[in-house]
């Protein structure tokens, strides 16, 4: 108001001179005046100028009265101060702004008037006003940073006349912008955003708390125009009007959807721990049913055994197997103590071996042979501590694996693998001694031959019983080596026992009483007539030793099919024969039984045996396919089990293949003798040439060869076991070459004569042989 009387006081006084002068009543009023007034004249000098524009301005009157006011304030010049002047005189209206002072920087509000051909200025200090909208403003500022901080949006609703207020940040939760509110308003802008599954539950919250005057809280989701969904939670109150009726709602909103996440998978998290404990839980009860099972049904021994306080080991469980194992009662187990049912000369071994177990933390494993209820075991055991809650060892799981049968296998194969090398041994030094005994024979004989004197005769003649003892001795141990010429056939065992039943008693003698029981329907084994009467003639003799008052020799025979448990583990699947021999002498103890098959081990006295029955029995079942098992107990007796393989009946052989022949009768014909032992071809030659044949003599495969390329040789006396080239070899190649020669095998029975290597028709001379044995073969061969 000052202000505007100022300027129609300074517009009536106006004059062309910068020093106008004023009344006093205007004066009076200017001075006065709490804001500042200064006037100009059409110059831009000075005029006048009251004391709160000499005090703003920092000046006196007579510093700037008559003085152009760019010059007095520089600082003016090309401001807004300067622009609101100019155009106040130029336009003729009143000019108002705001603006810091460019003198001293304090705000002010001010309006330029036109004064004559000049102008009048005034202006009020509003430093504390703006001071105060730039607290607001800053407040405003801070308010909506600590809401966009929070994520936090306003609202309000005039419920009387609908009008509703978002803040920018609502706009901003909803995905919307202030430029999306259609014409219906933001209600339906919002009612628009709400996600369907949520709005008629929404909607009818709002309508709710719309009719009361109380709190309220509402969680909902939103989609945003891109189909992202947010969930959204609002706070606020409803407002009364003076009559206590709903008037106003305001609110805040914020977006909670990291929250319901959180939760949502909280949920979810619980749910899973949820599952995942009735799972454990289910897992539990499978694992102890498991666990209960295999308890219950393992093969294997499991026992616990609780650490007592005092050291003690206490029996706590057991399992059927251990029960069935040790042939303890589960009664007689269970609560007793280690002591009690472990063997005395077992329990200190279990007692170490379990402290060392709680000693160590760590399994221990041992082996022991104990008697048990049940009779000797062997088992190897396993040692575990099990802990308890507290860390310390409270149990020991005993595991225990019954090696009773494993054992005595281990025990036969060690056997078996013994009589083997014993059996290369003897089969080695017999053909090397047949060799010997061939030369030593063949010389004997000659020598016996030419000889007239009586008394040297009967030196010749006990040196040759002499020397075939030395054959028949080589015999035995071939057959216990299994490398004598055999030749298997089918053999009906009930007949050949049958036929043997008369021997048998006569060789027994009448203290001894001799039973069958031959099994009807018996299959046929494969084997040797001859040789089978040995083996059981040799067992016959044994056990009437063994039974020298008198007792009882029984003879059995069975089938055994291939899967039967009493069949030998050692031997090849398949069928077999069954031949025992029992008697009730006085048996055998372990030692002696040990190694009653081994050649030359005998408990006779000197001269009363040489210890190769047994052993000849052995060797031969084995060369058959089959084997022999010696059972024996002090004071009750023998048995000895022959096993034979089932044979098969085969079909007749090829006839025979007529040879080409030489022309040559008995007693010619070309003879070439071929071993690689000088002593012994040497023999043989001299016994053929006595006998009227042409004889030629080779010392190997190749040099045979070699005569038979250059001369018509009939027949081919050939030792089996030759270096370089074998026998079968030489044969084989001179039958390619000259099929008419006749084939006749020389051997020390070093290694078995197959059917392979001998052909149908050839002869075989066991060595040692005398000068009959070996003319009737070359005559044979000579027709043959």
């Amino acid at each position: 108001m000052y202000g505007r009387q100022a300027i129609d006081l300074g517009a009536k006084q106006a004059s062309g001179s910068a020093t106008v002068g004023l009344s006093a009543d205007a004066r009076a009023i200017l001075e006065s005046m709490g804001d500042a007034f200064y006037a100009l004249d059409g110059a831009w000098r000075f005029v006048y100028a009251n004391r709160r524009a000499l005090a703003f301005l920092g000046c006196r009157q007579e510093d700037i009265l008559g003085r152009v006011i760019w010059d007095c304030f520089p600082a003016l010049r090309g401001t807004l101060n300067e622009d609101a002047i100019r155009r106040a005189r130029a336009e003729q209206q009143v000019v108002t702004f705001e603006a810091p002072s460019p003198v001293n920087h304090i705000w002010v509000r001010a309006s330029v008037g036109p004064f004559g051909d000049g102008v009048t200025v005034y202006w009020r200090d509003i430093t504390a006003r703006r001071q105060s909208e730039q607290v607001l403003r800053d407040n405003e500022a801070h308010l909506r940073l600590a809401q966009e901080a929070a994520g936090m949006g306003t609202w309000d609703w005039d419920l009387r006349s609908g009008h509703i207020h978002w803040s920018s940040h609502m706009f901003a939760l909803h995905g919307r912008t202030a430029a999306d509110v259609p014409e219906d308003g933001i209600f339906a802008l919002w009612v628009q955003a709400l996600h369907p599954e949520d709005r008629d539950r929404v909607m009818s919250e709002t309508r709710r708390h719309g009719e009361s005057v109380e709190p309220f809280t509402w969680e909902f989701r939103i989609v945003h125009p891109g189909g992202k969904v947010r969930w959204l939670q609002s706070r606020g109150n409803v407002l009364a009007d003076p009559d206590g009726r709903p008037a106003r709602m305001l609110g805040v909103v914020f977006d909670i959807t990291d929250r319901k996440r959180t939760e949502e998978a909280l949920e979810r998290r619980v749910a899973e721990r949820t599952q995942a404990l009735r799972d454990t839980v289910a897992a539990l009860q499978r694992s102890r049913e498991r666990n209960s099972a295999i308890f219950e049904h393992a093969p294997i021994d499991l026992a616990f055994l609780r650490v007592e306080p005092d050291g003690r080991f206490r029996c706590e469980d057991v399992n059927p197997a251990w029960i069935q194992s040790t042939g303890f009662s589960r009664e007689q187990a269970v609560g007793a103590a280690a002591e009690e049912i472990f063997p005395p000369e077992h329990v200190a071994l279990t007692l170490e071996k379990c402290r060392q177990a709680i000693a160590t933390g760590g399994k221990v494993e041992y082996e022991y042979t104990a008697t048990f209820p049940v009779g000797d075991v062997t088992r190897r055991c396993f040692l575990v501590p099990l802990h308890g809650p507290d860390g310390a060892v409270a149990q020991v799981l005993l595991t225990a694996v019954d090696l009773t049968e494993t054992r005595r296998i281990e025990a036969q194969l060690r056997q078996a693998q013994k009589m083997e090398a014993i059996g290369q041994l003897t089969g080695g030094v017999a053909h090397d001694f047949n060799n010997l005994l061939t030369a030593v024979i063949g010389n004997l004989e000659m020598l016996g031959q030419s000889l007239t004197d009586e008394r040297a005769l009967r030196r010749v003649n006990a040196a040759m019983r002499a020397a075939q003892r030395g054959g028949q001795l080589t015999q035995q141990l071939l057959a216990y080596a299994r490398r004598q010429n055999l030749t298997p056939q089918p053999v009906d065992a009930n007949a050949v026992m049958a036929g043997m039943a008369e021997l048998l008693q006569r060789s027994l003698g009448g203290l001894v009483q001799v039973e069958m029981d031959l099994a009807p329907g018996l299959w046929l084994a494969h084997s040797d007539p001859t040789q089978l009467e040995l083996m059981v003639l040799n067992l016959a003799i044994n056990a009437r030793d063994a039974m020298p008052a008198g007792g009882s020799l029984r003879l059995a025979t069975r089938n055994l099919p291939a899967h039967a448990a009493t069949l030998p583990p050692d031997l090849a699947p398949g069928p077999y024969v069954a031949i025992t021999v029992s008697d009730t002498g006085s048996g055998m103890p372990p030692e002696v039984l040990e190694h009653a098959f081994e050649p030359f081990f005998t408990t006779k006295e000197v001269g009363k045996g040489s210890g190769l029955g047994l052993a000849q029995v052995y060797g031969l079942a084995c060369q058959f396919g089959g084997t022999a098992r010696l059972g024996s107990v002090p004071g009750q007796g023998t048995t000895v089990e022959v096993f034979l393989p089932r044979a098969e009946r085969r079909p007749d052989g090829p006839e025979t293949v007529e040879r080409k022949a030489t022309g040559a009768e008995d007693g010619a014909g070309i003879v070439l003798v071929v071993d690689d032992d000088a002593d012994v071809r040497l023999i043989a030659a001299e016994m053929l040439r006595e006998a009227g044949y042409l004889v030629r003599e080779a010392g190997s495969g190749p040099e045979a060869l070699s005569v038979l390329a250059d001369i018509p040789v009939s027949v081919m006396l050939a030792d089996y076991a030759m270096p370089v080239m074998s026998g079968a070899e030489l044969a084989r190649l001179a039958r390619a070459r000259h099929p008419w020669v006749s084939i006749v095998y020389l051997t020390g029975n070093a290694d078995p004569l197959g059917p392979e290597a001998v052909h149908l028709g050839d002869r075989v001379i066991t060595k040692p042989y005398t000068s009959a044995t070996l003319l009737s073969a070359v005559q044979q061969a000579m027709r043959g």
